[in-house]
């Protein structure tokens, strides 16, 4: 199976580390290197701040078609979604609602 991540540089070279071909690209360039990974890839990975920069028409239809399945992430270096962690563990150990 050979997945495509398209993604800034941090996030590209972390999933690079996991064996997933991760293409840097700018926003400019985000409508052509989504079209060569869906035409070359089983599994389609781009980061949320890049996928903006798509078509909204273009991004729903990949993702309903699903051939191949196309999922958006967060990028690494996106913290304005990031998890509250610290929230999370005192929520787990019932220190806060």
């Amino acid at each position: 199976m050979k997945a495509v991540l398209i993604g800034d540089r941090l996030t590209c070279a972390g999933y690079r580390l996991a064996g997933v071909d991760a293409r840097l690209t700018d926003r400019e360039g985000v409508a052509t290197a989504f079209d060569a990974a869906r035409a070359e890839a089983d599994l389609v990975l781009i980061t949320a701040s890049l996928a903006d920069h798509l078509r909204p028409d273009t991004l729903e239809l990949a993702i309903r078609m699903a051939a191949p399945p196309v999922q958006v992430i967060p990028s690494v270096s996106d913290t304005a979604n990031a998890p509250d962690v610290r929230q999370r563990v005192r929520r787990s150990l019932g220190v806060s609602a």
